[in-house]
């Protein structure tokens, strides 16, 4: 007699008082038979006749009295049950945490939910068009697009990141324990901490290295050390070389980068500069910094609720990304209580807005802001005076590229500048409207709750308590292009 035919026959009630004695020995010393009786115990009908079994009728509960079959029984559908909850709600040990990154912000009809934390061993596919942002218990930022499809694990003390397909961008903090690895269908590459771009085919990957360092390997075998500002493609047919990322564009972006930092550093000294975001990851991720050095230098500096570091208009710069319930809160300070005039101004990238009104820079619904023009891809600025009035864009953003937005108002004209050429433009005269106490938010609109919060890219937002000129914001946007 088998072992199956054994635990039918004791369900049946059939076995000998020997054979119930061997059964009890089999249970308790053989593994294998505890585990072949556990799964016969899920079995929906006979979990039921176990159920019933455990059911003593016809005695007061003093009187009960199971026996040892019943306890058995008892623990047989307690395993089971652990079984199946594990089975259907697949809940992460605390162990597995570390390896198991939170969905940050998500745009894909995939059933993906923001807070969820993803399975170790499930593979996930996003469509073209959409984009998933995760990060792990140390901050580490992974990004996947263009039908990406994935899957995270663990490996000794390693992160391990498959990408079947698509593309990724990563964030990487440094790694402590061991170094996180990622494997594709042709390469393998071992990160220590680094910012880097990753595209996977059936038969290539390529990288670049942002920042860092990685070690690249295809299946083969040929590796090499691609540093920052460096590329590599792996497949079976070639070996890893690493070479300069289009060096001649490297060195225009180098050049870019370092002519706008010069200007920033000017633009920092401006007296009438209120406040002034560069967009710059400190060494404190949750504080974006108030560079201005005016009479405001003691204005706070933003406090960042949500909103994820992310590579910025070069690649030696960062910027944030603003979904829902994400925002900087930039306080009440005195200083924003200006009433002559103003500009805003921010770069701005825009996939595709999801709302309407969606804040850029915004002190609540009765001061001033700059936001998108309702439910059309163009920008509004509005401002309060004498009577609200709000001026609207006729310019579509909302192409993945980096814009300038500004806005000013003289105490007699209000004008929207898009790219540093004018997009609207009202007469309208008045000092502006002081909203004591009310709080200055970049990517959202407080007065609105959350249904205002912006969606996109962010990096730099300066306000000056002057209208800048035309000329003016034609250089801000020269040398601050990419």
């Amino acid at each position: 007699m088998n072992d199956l035919e054994y635990i039918h026959k004791f369900h049946q009630k059939k076995l000998s008082s020997q054979d119930l004695q061997a059964f009890d020995q089999g249970l308790q010393n053989d593994a294998d038979f505890s585990k072949l009786y556990t799964d016969f115990l899920m079995d929906e009908s006979l979990m039921k006749d176990a159920l019933n079994e455990l059911s003593i009728t016809g005695h007061e509960p003093s009187e009960a009295k199971p026996s040892k079959k019943s306890f058995y029984l008892i623990a047989g559908v307690l395993m089971a049950s652990a079984a199946l909850f594990a089975f259907f709600f697949q809940v992460p040990s605390q162990q597995n945490l570390d390896f198991s990154p939170k969905v940050i912000s998500v745009k894909s009809k995939q059933g993906l939910q923001k807070g969820q934390i993803l399975e170790l061993g499930r593979f996930y596919k996003i469509s073209e068009g959409d984009l998933l942002r995760v990060q792990y218990l140390d901050k580490s930022i992974l990004e996947f697009t263009k039908e990406a499809e994935f899957s995270f694990n663990r490996k000794g003390d390693s992160k391990l990141v498959y990408l079947n397909q698509g593309q990724m961008y990563g964030d990487i903090q440094k790694q402590e324990l061991g170094p996180m690895l990622i494997e594709t269908g042709s390469a393998k590459a071992e990160i220590l901490g680094t910012k880097f771009n990753l595209s996977s085919e059936p038969e290539k990957s390529d990288l670049e290295v942002l920042h860092g360092k990685i070690h690249f390997q295809n299946r083969t075998g040929s590796s090499d050390l691609v540093q920052t500002g460096e590329k590599a493609s792996a497949s079976p047919k070639q070996a890893v070389i690493a070479e300069s990322i289009h060096s001649n564009q490297l060195d225009k972006d180098f050049e870019r980068f370092t002519q706008w930092q010069s200007y920033s550093n000017q633009l920092q000294k401006d007296p009438d500069l209120v406040a002034y975001y560069d967009h710059f990851k400190g060494e404190f991720p949750y504080v974006l910094k108030n560079l201005a050095q005016s009479d405001s230098a003691h204005l706070r500096d933003g406090r960042i609720t949500d909103p994820q570091w992310t590579k910025g208009r070069w690649p030696q710069k960062d910027a944030l990304y603003y979904s829902t319930y994400s925002y900087v809160d930039c306080g009440s300070d005195s200083h924003f209580n200006f009433k002559e005039a103003v500009t805003l101004f921010a770069w701005v990238k825009v996939k595709k807005f999801t709302r309407h009104f969606q804040a850029i820079v915004a002190r609540g619904d009765h001061s001033w802001r700059i936001a998108r023009n309702g439910s059309k891809n163009s920008i509004e600025f509005a401002c309060d005076t004498n009577s609200p009035y709000v001026v609207r864009g006729k310019t579509s953003i909302d192409d993945n590229q980096w814009h300038l937005i500004t806005a000013t108002y003289d105490g007699k004209e209000m004008r929207l500048y898009i790219d540093g050429e004018i997009d609207a433009i009202h007469q309208v005269e008045g000092q502006i409207n002081v909203t004591p106490n009310k709080r200055v938010d970049i990517g959202t609109n407080n007065d609105r709750s959350h249904h205002r919060d912006f969606e996109g890219w962010m990096d730099e937002v300066g306000i000056f308590k002057r209208a800048l000129s035309a000329s003016e914001i034609r250089e801000m946007y020269e040398i601050g292009k990419p």
